[in-house]
């Protein structure tokens, strides 16, 4: 399973959203793509920040080339340390998206 939720931090009126993928087998890369364009199609009109792991498909070289050409997606990348750094991680980031 692959899942995205969502807030919008411009409109927190909007509330939150979630957008998952269910398919058999594993998520390789031509399928975190097709993931990808169905999300791009579920936020349509919206910037989307997505942070993810260290999956290998999520960083390939072939993942990279496909979001370099898309203008409504960034990627962040989870740091690899433990839990409570992660944490505070993304409440940094929440932090600086709000400023």
């Amino acid at each position: 399973m692959s899942a995205a939720l969502g807030y919008h931090a411009a409109g927190p009126g909007r509330g939150a959203r979630l957008c998952f993928n269910l398919r058999p087998g594993n998520y390789d890369t031509p399928a975190l793509i097709e993931m990808l364009e169905q999300l791009k199609a579920f936020y349509e009109g919206d910037n989307v920040v997505l942070v993810w792991d260290g999956l290998s498909a999520h960083w390939s070289l072939a993942m990279r080339a496909w979001v370099h050409g898309q203008d409504w997606l960034t990627l962040e990348r989870l740091p690899t340390h433990r839990c409570q750094t992660t944490a505070h991680w993304i409440g940094q980031e929440r932090s600086r998206a709000h400023r």
